[in-house]
Parts: C-alpha cells; sequence; structure tokens
C-alpha cells in the first residue's frame, strides 16, 4: 500500500470540515473530484474511511487511524521546516494562528503590529467557528488560538487580553429597545438571529439563557 501525504491530507481536511463540501472548497477542488481521490484512497486502503451519519461524516475506526497518522505527519514536516530555516541561519520561524470568527475584528491589526516588529516571521492564519478551533487545537496544528472560552481539556495554557462582551440588538421602534434595564425573562418571547451551532457566540447564548431559565 502506497499512501501520499497529498492523499492524507485529503482525508484530514474532510475530518476537520466533517464534510466533504466543505473540504472541498477550502482545498480549492471540486466536490466530485475530492471525492475520487477520496474513493480511491479507501480503495488502496481497503477499507471504508468514513460514513455519513446525518448531515455529518464521522470516521471509521480505519479513516480515525489515517487521520491520525496524517495529523502526526504534517506537525512532524512543519517542525521539520523550522528546524531546516533554524539551520539555514533564517531569523523568521513561522507562526500559525487559529481564531474565531469574533477576533476578525481586532486580529488585522494586532498582525499588521507584528508584522511591523516581526517582519521576517511567516505568519499564517485560519478564521473558523468555535468547533473548528478546537479541532485544529486537538491536533496541536498552530503555535496560537484565540476564542472566547479557553476548552477544559485539552489542558492549555490561556491569557485573557480583551473582553468581549455580548449584547441583544433591536430595531429603534422595537418595545424593548431604549430601556436600560431589561431582565432576561422579558425576552422568553422574543425571536433571534443566532451564530450556528458550534460557535462560541451561539454558545455563550444559550448559556445565558439557560442559566436564567428563559
Amino acid at each position: 500500500m502506497r499512501l501520499t501525504l497529498h492523499q492524507l491530507r485529503l482525508l484530514l481536511a474532510v475530518s476537520r470540515e466533517g464534510s466533504v463540501t466543505r473540504a472541498a472548497q477550502r482545498l480549492h477542488l471540486t466536490q466530485p473530484t475530492l471525492s475520487a481521490q477520496l474513493r480511491q484512497l479507501a480503495e488502496q486502503v481497503g477499507l471504508p474511511l468514513y460514513e455519513r451519519i446525518g448531515r455529518r461524516l464521522h470516521l471509521t475506526a480505519a479513516g480515525a487511524a489515517v487521520v491520525d497518522t496524517a495529523a502526526r505527519l504534517e506537525l512532524e514536516f512543519a517542525q521539520l521546516d523550522e528546524t531546516l530555516a533554524g539551520l539555514r541561519g533564517d531569523a523568521g520561524g513561522r507562526l500559525r494562528l487559529a481564531v474565531v470568527s469574533t477576533a476578525e475584528t481586532f486580529i488585522p491589526r494586532l498582525l499588521g503590529e507584528f508584522r511591523r516588529a516581526r517582519p521576517a516571521v511567516e505568519v499564517s492564519l485560519v478564521v473558523l467557528n468555535r468547533d473548528a478551533v478546537l479541532r485544529r487545537l486537538a491536533d496541536n496544528l498552530d503555535e496560537l488560538y484565540i476564542m472566547s472560552r479557553p476548552p477544559g481539556a485539552p489542558v492549555v495554557s490561556a491569557t485573557p487580553f480583551l473582553s468581549n462582551p455580548l449584547v441583544v440588538i433591536a430595531g429603534a421602534g422595537h418595545p424593548l429597545a431604549g430601556r436600560r434595564a431589561i431582565p432576561p425573562a422579558a425576552l422568553a418571547a422574543e425571536e433571534f438571529v443566532l451564530r450556528e451551532p458550534g460557535s462560541g457566540t451561539r454558545q455563550a447564548a444559550e448559556a445565558f439563557f439557560a442559566a436564567h431559565g428563559v
């Protein structure tokens, strides 16, 4: 059995995205092309690599084994790249960041300041929802992660550096608009536009409502 690093990265992307469609978009491939390459990979392995349950893809035992190896190889290649850069005397290095979408409001300014201070450092950035960032954290793919609440597992070193208040917004003509203090119960009958499941903003809102019995 001869598997290429490219093939392993395809399944790794599907695992992280939970969808062939989203993985194809991330890899800049068409969905039929990615599906065909995944079928070829499964044929080479000789076992099914994933199955559909509901709307999500779930790895089989064989798929999980392939993804685990792919993640370790990806990390080792990144470490090799950094080691070789050090041996060549490159002063730059690499900084990989994965941030939740809320960070889009301030991360460009911070990265701009960092680049001015460290112009030789190669910076890569991915912006995802909380669940996707946590998957990257579990796979140890980046040096730095920015999110609103650090996870309970795996154990990480977290440093708060910005407040992230959440507020309820309504039109000027809404009955609650203009009130300075609104009890949570007053929101029970209201309709909301919320982020998608897996978003930290949505989780924070749901936790707030649950804590107040709304």
